[in-house]
């Protein structure tokens, strides 16, 4: 599946950095006021306040701690988008860095400004990510 436009380049190249574990390649993908919020009552998100520095290092330190370096992979499914509004379904694996195997299904809505990502809304089975990442998550 190839991008059918600027807008769904720049989401492929993002999942790509993350496949990387590369904070820097991310960091300038997004606007400086970005935000990142994973939508599930209880589930902390990546960050409470706008900003692209407290997003990258809420996502990448724990990633980087937990995933072996290049076990990553993204798997898009699907991709679609209207003007700056990109909807992309993806699913994921990598492997931890004391056994076990991260897999799980996403779906992700980012809204771009300028060619850069400045919203995301993460949807994600979260009792595959608490289980994987050690976050209770209130019943």
């Amino acid at each position: 599946m190839t991008a059918a436009n600027a807008n769904e380049q720049t989401i492929r190249a993002f999942y790509s950095a993350i496949e990387s574990m590369d904070p820097e390649r991310a960091r300038v993908l997004m606007t400086e006021d970005a935000s990142w919020a994973v939508m599930a009552k209880g589930f902390p998100d990546i960050t409470s306040e706008q900003g692209r520095e407290p997003a990258i290092d809420a996502f990448f330190v724990p990633i980087n701690a937990l995933l072996k370096q290049g076990s990553i992979k993204f798997t898009i499914r699907s991709i679609i988008s209207s003007g700056d509004f990109v909807m992309a379904e993806a699913s994921v694996r990598g492997d931890g860095v004391n056994g076990g195997v991260y897999q799980n299904q996403y779906a992700y809505a980012f809204e771009l400004r300028d060619g850069k990502i400045a919203v995301i809304r993460e949807y994600a089975d979260t009792l595959q990510a608490s289980r994987f990442f050690g976050v209770e998550v209130p019943a």
